[in-house]
């Protein structure tokens, strides 16, 4: 039997009540018939009617490979304000009136840092989705945060091998400021370069809109490196940057290389898009509407290189699908919940309470969980290990395509192959 009561509060944010009440007649898992798990989530008013079908079939795959049998109920909680205020106030109100024996969600990093803070200070596991501050990144701080997505210094470590497989050097960046992930994404990248001996030639910060950059700015990059980390959340913008770097002669792929890197799920920044299309990756130098520079304009992008994580789900055609399908971060809520569940019984069997939110972090440092053909690693603080994939232009293609990989090995050190695949992930 599955059972929705959904109950509305008059104040801001807004309350959601689901309880789930489904029975399963298995018996071998750890978990009992009779358990009850209350989730707390934190979602964006947009995405929240997501939730219930995502949080669905996470269960329903615990259900399935027997790993959890009991019940669960959802507090939703809609918030769409980035302030510390509030991730502190709707953790504790998650936790003090309803009881919740783990949080999922955040709307940005303030929000996030902060629900971690009072998550932390009860034992509560936490798994936030869009979190990118990188204090989060010392699990001996923050002691039940587990982050699905893991840590952008991932995306730093990627960058490393990159470089190396190339012989890279010296490298310039131009990122937005402003934005969780582009100023946390630079920074981690920085770091991991620096620490591997590869020189910073030169930073240059862009605003989040604009019409036409300064050319000094292409001028300091032109005299000081060749290889670009270029990062923005604004698909127009970043748009304008290649078209302008174009125009400049700075996108000749035999002499430069650009290369900028974003969540494959979503432009993930509560001040960025709030989805991700996929015309931004297969189509990046597509305006909205076609013109006859269309073809020029995609010249540019031959020397532009995207690291994205690796998608294991079908990538869509946006020509040929009407519906130019999107994903959202919310819709990771089914695997989240999944994986939670397995540390939970893998908790379970080491002989520890798995309502202690740092059991559930401790077992995820050795755990290897399988997820549709998928295998999902944890380091020591609790970041998810991720994959990438290198996406490419070809002069003779129509489309950007991954060309390369780069997967963890262990928790320090990843490596890099060639693929010849096609725009199936």
């Amino acid at each position: 039997m599955h059972l929705v009561f959904k109950s509305l509060s008059i104040s801001n944010p807004i309350t959601f009540l689901c309880l789930f009440n489904i029975h399963s007649a298995l018996s071998s898992s750890l978990s009992s018939d009779n358990d009850n798990l209350i989730i707390g989530v934190t979602i964006s008013r947009m995405n929240y009617d997501l939730v219930e079908k995502a949080m669905a079939s996470g269960y329903d795959r615990a259900l399935k490979r027997n790993i959890y049998r009991g019940n669960y109920s959802l507090i939703l909680r809609v918030v769409n304000t980035c302030n510390g205020m509030i991730g502190l106030s709707e953790g504790m109100h998650l936790i003090l009136k309803h009881a919740v024996h783990v949080i999922f969600g955040a709307f940005c990093s303030p929000n996030c840092v902060a629900t971690a803070q009072v998550t932390n200070y009860w034992n509560i596991s936490y798994f936030p989705l869009n979190c990118f501050d990188s204090s989060l990144d010392n699990s001996s701080v923050y002691k039940t945060t587990l982050r699905y997505f893991g840590s952008l210094s991932a995306f730093g470590s990627s960058f490393v091998e990159y470089f190396r497989r190339y012989q890279w050097n010296n490298v310039a960046i131009m990122s937005e400021i402003g934005t969780d992930f582009c100023t946390s994404g630079a920074s981690a990248i920085q770091r991991h370069l620096k620490d591997n001996l590869l020189t910073i030639a030169e930073v240059v910060h862009v605003p989040s809109l604009f019409d036409s950059l300064d050319i000094m700015l292409f001028n300091k990059i032109r005299i000081s490196a060749r290889i670009i980390i270029l990062c923005h959340s604004n698909y127009t913008a970043l748009q304008r940057i290649m078209f302008q770097a174009q125009d400049l002669g700075m996108t000749n792929p035999s002499q430069y290389a650009w290369i900028t890197f974003f969540n494959i799920y979503t432009i993930a920044s509560a001040s960025a898009l709030p989805e991700f299309s996929f015309n931004v990756l297969l189509y990046p130098w597509l305006s909205a509407r076609a013109t006859p520079m269309d073809e020029y304009r995609k010249q540019a992008f031959l020397c532009l290189k995207i690291i994205t994580y690796r998608n294991s789900t079908q990538i869509p055609d946006p020509r040929v699908d009407a519906n130019n399908i999107r994903f959202t971060l919310a819709q990771s809520f089914g695997d989240i919940f999944y994986v939670y569940l397995t540390l939970r019984n893998l908790t379970i069997m080491s002989g520890k309470d798995p309502n202690d939110g740092f059991n559930i972090l401790n077992t995820s440092r050795t755990a290897e969980i399988i997820d549709e053909d998928e295998k999902i690693r944890f380091n020591m603080d609790g970041d998810r290990l991720m994959s990438f994939y290198v996406w490419s232009l070809a002069a003779n293609a129509t489309t950007y395509r991954p060309y390369m990989e780069i997967n963890p090995i262990d928790v320090n050190n990843y490596s890099v192959g060639s693929l010849n695949i096609s725009m199936t992930g």
